[in-house]
């Protein structure tokens, strides 16, 4: 008969100390896919945000495509044409008699320059009294 060794730990420890590694490991793995699945679920929701923004983007430049598509049409038409080089370019058809406006030419008036007056300062008064003198005329 063999006797178990002092060393080694009874055999229904060692059961239980493997049965601990494997549900601690099994809790590792359950941990990593929940925080893969949250990250998966992130990434998810961003390309779903930047898709709908995406679709409103389309919304909008279709939307802009349809106006563009409406003033082709109208500028298209020939009477279209003739008003915008009439209204914008000032052309005439032939056999249109132009008929010119001039305003006369503006009178000039030449007022009197007044004569330049001595400085309103008192002898010994700093230079930037007659300066405010000129700027701001007082009592004249």
């Amino acid at each position: 008969m063999t006797t178990p060794e002092a060393s080694s730990p009874p055999a229904g420890t060692q059961i239980r100390r493997n049965s601990r590694l494997i549900v601690i490991g099994a809790l590792v793995l359950c941990l990593l896919f929940v925080v893969g699945y949250v990250q998966r679920s992130a990434d998810r929701a961003a390309v779903e945000a930047e898709i709908s923004a995406l679709r409103v983007e389309i919304a909008q430049a279709r939307v802009k495509q349809a106006v563009l598509q409406d003033e082709l049409e109208q500028i298209e038409q020939p009477r279209a044409i003739d008003a915008a080089a009439r209204n914008d370019l000032g052309l005439i058809l032939r056999g249109d008699q132009p008929i010119v406006v001039l305003e006369p030419p503006a009178v000039a008036e030449q007022a009197p320059l007044p004569a330049a007056a001595p400085p309103a300062t008192a002898p010994g008064a700093p230079d930037w009294w007659g300066w405010l003198g000129e700027i701001l005329p007082f009592g004249e």
